[in-house]
């Protein structure tokens, strides 16, 4: 395997400017070894290594000369003179040094600034995604009565009509992400795991890195096949060439690996639809469920359009799909799926596309105000010489002289304000993108592309040639010998155009602070949205409870009171519950149906809602407000009456009439003996609505149901501590471990 070159793509560039062609190969050979020799690699000290020897003394000397030999003393008069401009400018600065570095700093800092954003927008928003023809790739989303959202998965019966739309649609697949618990040889790990149709990955035109992947009817036979992905092949399995074939054991039964997804595959779907960005475990969605036309709609559907046809078509026959099913299936009717198509690539960041594109203009304003402002410096500074450069016109120096001398003083100073940015942006690209959001996480790395710092350059070039050069072109250079005693020898423009870049400025500075007066009171708003729960001082957990491995509801249930009991023993803890589903958090919940008794079972899908199952004091260990009635007990066991506790949202949008909704009886899905039935239940509680996966969109409805009369596969535990120890993470692997060894445990940040 190639092994990567240490030397960045911008420093073998500027090498190849630098150094002629027949020195330059050793030297870039040289620079190896000692790179090499130092444990130099690649991020940000490299880079940082790398600008200090390419802007050595030593290289510039061995530049100079090489360059000069090969010129010769036949080299041309003008090469010469700005050679010579070029060394009375560095003089100059040296002179000048609080100028230079005021320049320098401020081109470096607009330039650093507008690389940074342009790299992250070039990664998220312009690089096309590693599939094959992307532009042909679509989303088919559905939208039911009562869901503001118009991004709702399918069924497998509807994702199966779609299919035979042969002539809109090349091919159509699916997928929905949970997690799944797999044993290792010391342990066993609680891994985001996904089920997808067979045919998802040859869909998006994604080969294997290893092995054949899934066959068109992979799991028709009730064998067990998994894909890996290339970082959980790496990191657990070390890199096993011949994973292909191997048996792993996931949520307690055996499966065969059937191959390892490429370093480059990552999941492109838009944010807060329940599929994380990295998924490392990929289970099979046999074909053959997708007869069950009662079947549960949890399909995220992609779409892979047939040739010659564009969206508004794809988009007219999702639709015509949708009407005929309704048309056919009396609950798709009353529930009103409405299907849609939408552009795989501009829907995945459609909501980060507006923040991005502000940022960028707020950076190219900063940038001009950067040249306005460098600008205001030289002209300042023209000016403080004037006694200077009318010497020098006196003394026989001609007007083009001049301006080539100032000219090149310019140069000088972009050539390293460049420098400078290019420094800065490397450091802020990191920065930033360490702050991008989850939904991004699948995005491994964004570098600085050679093409992003010649655009940026090439901007500067531009703005630069307006607010620098074109002043010094306008220069007027009298040969009066009066001029060494006149403020005035370079022109009566001078002060105008002072005066002009100084408004530019003000104008400029005005439209930054009012962009970033709207912005951050944008943030401010979102930060004070009350998300209906308290997550200062709250550390999370998750553990999975395979319910292959633990078959028996009560068991589950059992496991999970043992594990809050031993928790709730640890030292600094005050409060200690758990949930099926943490707010926030970036996989798919299931919704499912929660209506009065008096609603028609045909009408009842027009009532869906997020279902989640809690333990006794998980309320308390996120301090949600219990607007009336009780919360859980432990005495709210799977031998009682069904009891649930609803949201405000719930309770206003089911009984908006009702002075209170505690004592109500509502038909509500539980997931029981690993199914999802719905039962009659009792309201024994109402508790403040919270923000279940997206802060700006309010809520919209919730069911909580005590996990010991509907005991899911994974909770995740909120603890509400005193004080956060040090080897916190440890305490709870060990904890957990002790209460049963097939217990996984993973984090997850509330």
């Amino acid at each position: 395997m190639k092994r990567p070159d240490p030397i960045p793509e911008w420093a073998r560039a500027a090498y190849r400017l630098l150094l002629p062609d027949r020195y330059r190969v050793d030297f870039l050979e040289d620079l190896r070894r000692d790179a090499a020799r130092r444990g130099i690699g690649g991020g940000l000290r490299g880079h940082v290594w790398h600008l200090a020897q390419l802007l050595s003394p030593t290289t510039l000397r061995l530049a100079w000369s090489l360059r000069s030999r090969r010129a010769g003393p036949s080299s041309p008069a003008g090469v010469r003179a700005w050679v010579a401009d070029v060394r009375h400018a560095g003089k100059a600065l040296r002179r000048d040094r609080a100028l230079g570095a005021a320049v320098v700093g401020s081109l470096g800092l607009g330039i650093g600034v507008t690389v940074a954003l342009l790299s992250v927008v070039d990664a998220v928003l312009l690089r096309p995604p590693p599939y094959d023809e992307p532009d042909e790739l679509v989303f088919i989303w559905n939208r039911l009565d009562g869901f503001d959202s118009g991004r709702l998965p399918l069924s497998g019966v509807q994702v199966d009509a779609l299919r035979s739309e042969s002539a809109v649609f090349e091919d159509v697949a699916g997928i929905w992400a949970t997690t799944r618990t797999v044993s290792l040889a010391e342990r066993s790990a609680l891994v985001s795991s996904a089920l997808i149709t067979p045919n998802f990955f040859g869909l998006l035109g994604l080969d294997m890195h290893l092995g054949p992947g899934f066959a068109a009817d992979e799991g028709n036979d009730g064998e067990s096949s998994i894909l890996l992905s290339h970082s959980f092949w790496q990191r657990e399995l070390e890199s096993d060439p011949g994973v292909v074939g191997r048996t792993l054991r996931v949520d307690g039964s055996p499966a065969t690996v059937v191959g390892v997804l490429p370093a480059d595959a990552r999941l492109l779907f838009p944010d807060a639809v329940g599929v994380p960005a990295r998924v490392d475990l990929f289970t099979v969605y046999p074909w053959i469920a997708a007869s069950n036309d009662g079947g549960p709609r949890f399909l995220r559907t992609v779409a892979r359009l047939a040739d010659g046809v564009g969206l508004r078509t794809a988009d007219r026959a999702a639709r015509e799909v949708s009407d005929r099913l309704r048309a056919t299936y009396a609950h798709m009717a009353a529930s009103g799926d409405a299907f849609h198509a939408v552009s795989l690539r501009n829907d995945a960041t459609d909501w980060l596309r507006p923040l991005l594109f502000t940022l960028l203009a707020g950076a190219f304003a900063f940038l001009l105000l950067t040249c306005v402002n460098v600008t205001s410096l030289l002209m300042a500074r023209r000016a403080a010489r004037t006694h200077e450069l009318a010497l020098l016109q006196c003394l026989g120096a001609t007007r083009r002289g001049l301006i080539r001398l100032l000219l090149a003083e310019v140069a000088l100073l972009v050539v390293l304000g460049t420098t400078a940015g290019i420094l800065v942006g490397a450091v802020g690209l990191e920065l930033l993108w360490g702050l991008r959001p989850s939904s991004l996480a699948g995005i491994e790395s964004v570098h600085l592309e050679p093409r992003v710092v010649v655009a940026a350059v090439g901007v500067v070039c531009l703005i630069g040639v307006a607010t620098i050069v074109a002043p010094l072109l306008a220069t007027r250079f009298p040969k009066d010998p009066q001029a060494l005693r006149t403020s005035r020898a370079l022109g009566g423009g001078s002060v105008a155009a002072r005066r002009a870049a100084v408004v530019a400025e003000l104008a400029l500075s005005m439209i930054l602070v009012a962009g970033a007066t709207l912005l951050g009171g944008s943030l401010a708003r979102m930060h004070a949205v009350d998300l209906g729960f308290e997550s200062e001082g709250v550390a999370t957990f998750r553990v999975g409870i395979s319910n292959r491995t633990f078959p028996e509801d009560a068991e589950r249930a059992r496991l999970a009171e043992e594990v809050r009991d031993a928790v709730s023993r640890l030292p600094g803890v005050e409060q200690v519950g758990a949930t099926s589903h943490i707010p926030m958090a970036d996989w798919a919940n299931w919704v499912g149906a929660a209506a009065p008794p008096s609603v028609a079972a045909n009408e009842a899908s027009r009532y869906q809602f997020d279902h989640r199952s809690v333990t006794p004091g998980y309320f308390e260990a996120i301090a949600a407000t219990l607007v009336e009635g009780r919360s859980f007990r432990t005495d709210d066991s799977g031998t009682v009456d069904p009891v649930v506790i609803v949201d405000a949202a719930y309770a206003a949008r089911v009984f908006p009439d009702a002075q209170s909704v505690v004592g109500r009886q509502i038909v509500a899905t539980r997931y029981i003996d690993r199914e999802f039935v719905p039962v009659p239940a009792t309201i024994v509680g109402v508790v403040r609505s919270m923000r279940d996966h997206d802060p700006a969109r309010p809520p919209s409805g919730q069911i909580f149901w005590p996990f010991a009369q509907s005991a899911r596969w994974e909770l995740t535990y909120a603890v509400r501590l005193d004080a956060m120890a040090s080897d916190w993470a440890e305490r709870v692997q060990q904890t957990v471990a002790s209460v049963h060894g097939d217990l996984a445990v993973a984090e997850h940040p509330l």
